[in-house]
């Protein structure tokens, strides 16, 4: 009898499992669409920060007229203001590390979030002008707003200024050419308490520069919120009421250039109870042992531990640096759990809270290392929230064996749907070789096919990526949307209809190499439903060739370049000569 590790039991995050339901096989996967009570905002954006957990608020966005004379004035000012996405010139003070929190729109309802560690900066420029950059901390639009210093040490901000950009659209959802501002305002709650408006006291909010640190003044305590707006006043769903900025004093761990680098393979259980399994780095300096490549986000960032005879400890959270990506300050951090009840969804769940430490077996002779124990690499210092999670890590070196992956599995397919405006299906993607050995995932790659037709992604319909994409690496997500690599599970929403065979095909390329997986085909049928067709032949692929052109039209069959949302038909011409057309839906 097999046995089961108390680790697989365990819900991660239930409430954030429960509301993202997309990226787990054990949730319906549909996504939510913004039918709720702020599927009037004008604001087309999708979060990339730390995902809310919990119910939404009970707010609203109402339409804000521009009747009064105080809120014609301050729409004047906005409109008159500038958008500075540029780094102004001055004294930049980078890499502080960012507490807030505040409001954003995730599925067209507002959710409350704390954020924490994120890497936040400002610029002092010369004639007392100050600049900070993503002054909301829920909506970060890479722009700056500018202030101005007072007395002592306070700094004041006059708002609307302009904060945030998109490409306009008219009332059919054909882009005009044109831009579409967003504003910064000081907000207050309306009379109701369900929703902001621009202060009609002032417009002016006031931050303080004390021990290093960047802490805005008017925040919830005197009832002022900074607010996205459009240009009329009217909220967007977004808005923050506590900020602080402090200075990074901590310096990431990295191996000095005499220590030994080696690749070890890391078997684990991730944080929703898969096998999963990674290559890291691991260095060893003296009894200085260093653990490296443990997120993907930041390959180069680094953990340090000591050896301590047969052990090997890592004490308390240890920065490990900012993940780029994710722009975000990171450690490594220890990490224990607790049963607690979910009153929410009615169902016990494991709490995870920090350790002191974590403790490996250390073998000098075999060079490996296992421990019962968890850990993570953390978003922030203060709360539990990980890039990613390794529970009851075994270490040993791993050494390249090329080879063919083994077949993917789908899991689930959902056809498309007009209410939902997508497909989607989800499918089973392993890191093991047919003969037992872990691949480099750097290494791998899928690809789909829609009736034997080759699947690329254009921009046009994945407006998520700025290039097109027909090799699928392992790790490829864009920002969670359309794309999802979760562990082992690979998820990918469609727009397209009238297909009745699904290919998957998984590849790993050693330089000039490429090893294959069976072209793995299933028969669909308008339920969703889905047989194995029980003729994949290894290596093979789909015998229409590859696509060298495509092009698409809308149902009257007129050539369109530039896609708005609706139904349109895509051509695809082959390097055989052949064509195929489907019908495609732009969301």
């Amino acid at each position: 009898m097999s046995e089961i590790h108390p680790y697989r039991s365990k819900i991660f995050t239930a409430l954030v499992a429960a509301l993202f339901a997309t990226a787990s096989f054990a949730q319906p996967l549909a996504r939510v669409q913004a039918n709720g009570p702020f599927a009037n905002s004008s604001l087309r954006y999708q979060p990339n920060i730390k995902k809310p957990a919990g119910q939404p608020m009970n707010f609203i966005m109402p339409t804000v007229s521009n009747q009064t004379t105080l809120l014609a004035r301050v729409c004047k000012a906005a409109s008159e203001s500038e958008l500075i996405t540029e780094q102004p010139a001055g004294t930049l003070h980078d890499n502080l590390y960012g507490t807030s929190e505040g409001y954003l729109v995730m599925f067209g309802y507002v959710f409350h979030i704390t954020l924490d560690g994120t890497v936040e900066r400002y610029v002092e420029g010369s004639n007392g002008e100050v600049y900070i950059q993503n002054a909301i901390c829920t909506i970060p639009s890479g722009s700056w707003i500018k202030g101005y210093k007072a007395e002592g040490d306070t700094i004041k901000f006059d708002f609307p200024q302009k904060y945030y950009a998109q490409d306009a659209i008219d009332a059919n959802g054909n882009p005009t050419g044109e831009k579409e501002y967003f504003y910064a305002y000081r907000a207050v709650m309306n009379q109701k308490g369900s929703s902001f408006v621009p202060d009609p006291t002032s417009q002016t909010m006031s931050y303080v520069l004390r021990n290093d640190s960047l802490i805005r003044v008017d925040n919830h305590d005197n009832n002022v919120y900074l607010a996205l707006c459009a240009d009329n006043g009217g909220w967007c769903g977004y808005a923050d009421y506590y900020q602080v900025w402090s200075k990074m004093n901590e310096t990431a761990s990295v191996p000095p250039a005499s220590a030994e680098v080696s690749k070890y393979q890391v078997r684990f259980i991730n944080k929703d109870g898969q096998d999963d399994a990674r290559i890291i780095n691991l260095a060893i300096d003296g009894k200085d042992l260093y653990l490296g490549n443990l997120s993907e986000n930041a390959p180069d960032n680094w953990a340090k531990g000591k050896i301590d005879g047969d052990k090997a400890v890592f004490e308390g959270k240890i920065y490990m640096g900012v993940d780029p990506v994710e722009q975000i300050h990171s450690f490594f951090a220890p990490l224990g759990s607790k049963k607690i009840w979910d009153e929410l969804y009615g169902v016990e769940v494991d709490s995870f809270y920090f350790e002191k430490s974590i403790s490996f077996d250390y073998d000098a002779v075999a060079k490996t290392l296992k421990s019962d124990g968890m850990f993570d690499v953390n978003k922030g210092m203060n709360s539990v929230y990980p890039t990613i999670s390794y529970g009851a890590p075994q270490m040993e070196p791993w050494v390249e064996v090329p080879g063919s992956p083994k077949d993917p599995v789908l899991l689930q397919f959902v056809p498309f749907d007009e209410a939902q405006g997508c497909g989607v299906l989800q499918f089973w993607f392993d890191k093991n070789s047919v003969d037992g050995n872990l691949l480099d995932a750097q290494k791998l790659y899928y690809n789909l096919y829609f009736d034997g037709d080759l699947f690329t992604a254009y921009p046009d319909e994945y407006t998520n990526i700025s290039e097109e994409i027909t090799d699928i690496p392992y790790y490829f997500s864009d920002n969670s949307f359309d794309f999802i690599a979760n562990g082992n599970m690979h998820t990918l929403y469609f727009y397209m209809t009238g297909f009745t065979k699904l290919g998957i095909q998984t590849f790993y390329k050693d330089g000039d190499k490429v090893y294959k997986s069976n072209l793995v085909e299933y028969e669909i049928d308008d339920e969703g439903n889905f047989t194995p067709v029980e003729t994949a032949i290894k290596g093979m692929t789909a015998d229409n060739g590859n696509v060298t052109s495509v092009s698409f039209s809308d149902l009257s069959g007129r050539r369109v370049s530039n896609l708005a949302s609706g139904v349109y038909l895509k051509t695809m011409k082959m390097a055989d000569g052949t064509q195929k057309t489907v019908k495609v839906v732009k969301k």
